[in-house]
């Protein structure tokens, strides 16, 4: 049983697809869920797939429900990761585990209107310590070969804060990933 936290259209469940038997997408947005529904639909021979609607800071799932969970691109979306991040570890059971992947921080101030991004990016850092204070353990930074590629609106005609030509960034990603301990405190 995994959870993809703030699934959006379904980019990263559709990536589970084949290494999960059970996945819950949960999603703010009704509208999000019914993007993600349509990605997942129909699902594959031998997957259930549930849609929740909810917050990342009271995630509608129960105490240790969770085998793992994942997070992609969400936490600069928030004021503060921590809440999340202490769902996250309410939600998997002790063993289970919990990945993060993360812009790195950038200067692409377009990116709060355009993207609704709170944060231009979080420090890995930053994340790692968030992880920590929310209890878990062996938690680590992996770096990503991939990069994050918006595109700057057709109606912005403004340029990146670093001064060249903002029609598409090239963004650096990363993962942290951590465990629950086998007895949770």
């Amino acid at each position: 049983r995994v959870a993809d936290l703030g699934c959006g259209t379904g980019y990263f469940a559709r990536a589970l697809v084949g290494l999960v038997g059970h996945l819950v997408c949960v999603d703010r947005s009704e509208a999000m869920l019914e993007e993600a529904r349509k990605r997942l639909d129909p699902a594959p021979p031998g997957l259930d797939v549930e849609f929740r609607r909810g917050e990342l800071d009271a995630l509608p799932l129960d105490d240790d429900e969770l085998d793992g969970a994942v997070a992609g691109m969400v936490l600069h979306h928030l004021a503060d990761p921590d809440p999340a991040l202490r769902e996250m570890h309410r939600v998997v059971r002790p063993g289970g585990a919990a990945i993060v992947l993360e812009l790195a921080p950038h200067r692409e101030t377009w990116m709060h209107e355009a993207q609704g991004d709170r944060h231009l990016g979080l420090e890995a850092s930053d994340v790692v310590a968030a992880f920590r204070r929310a209890g878990f353990v062996d938690v680590q930074i992996e770096s990503v070969e991939d990069r994050y590629c918006p595109r700057l609106p057709a109606d912005n005609g403004t340029e990146s804060d670093s001064g060249a030509d903002a029609r598409e960034v090239s963004l650096p990603l990363y993962i942290v990933r951590g465990r629950v301990a086998s007895e949770k405190t």
